[in-house]
């Protein structure tokens, strides 16, 4: 058996497919090709959270060939609902500490629906700009409300609810951009996006 993994990310490996194959009755090692079953192979290798599609076939020489094309993750949640990544077709899958990938993290309370809609549409508006893509570490979320943690500097981006973000990131790159010039965003703790064209900031006690 070979596996193929066409993605950057090595969430399985052949010897998790054969396991996985193996524990639920299917055996493939030992057997002549006309004693296994492909569509009954490829459906449950299918079944793997992981695996975003995959395509069994005997080779010439008749070695079975189990091609695998892994989800790609667009960001990490961990919430009190569980820690798992949610990827470009908006579905979940579980992460474990094992787990290796360069992607948004989410953190806070959330549910699922929302990790997977509202969310989904802000961080592909996040990752499809190219300063913005590089301006925040970290989302935090507690009953819809979101918070924003910056690359640079010590403070929070409060964005507050999910609605009209766009227009509230647009704000927030004219106003950073403007106090980068003089080098004053250490003097914030807090700035919030929440109001309708306006840039509120919390200074610093004694900045």
């Amino acid at each position: 058996m070979q596996v193929e993994n066409r993605e950057n990310y090595s969430f399985i490996k052949a010897e998790n497919i054969a396991s996985f194959l193996n524990n639920n009755g299917i055996k493939c090692v030992g057997l002549k090709t006309s004693e296994i079953n492909l569509l009954e192979v490829e459906n449950t290798v299918k079944k793997i959270k992981v695996v975003r599609d995959a395509v069994c076939y005997f080779n010439m020489k008749g070695d079975l060939y189990v091609k695998v094309w892994q989800r790609i993750p667009q960001y990490r949640v961990k919430s009190l609902s569980g820690d798992y990544f949610v990827d470009d077709n908006r579905e979940i899958f579980p992460a474990n500490s094992s787990t290796v990938a360069y992607v948004p993290l989410i953190t806070g309370k959330l549910s699922t629906d929302f990790a997977t809609n509202q969310l989904f549409d802000l961080i592909s508006f996040i990752e499809n700009d190219r300063f913005l893509a590089t301006a925040f570490t970290q989302i935090t979320v507690n009953d819809e409300r979101v918070s924003l943690i910056p690359r640079v500097g010590n403070f929070v981006v409060v964005l507050g609810d999910i609605d009209n973000f766009e227009s509230k990131l647009t704000k927030y790159k004219t106003f950073i951009k403007k106090v980068y010039k003089y080098k004053e965003w250490s003097k914030y703790s807090v700035i919030s996006l929440e109001y309708k064209n306006q840039v509120v900031c919390t200074k610093r006690e004694n900045a």
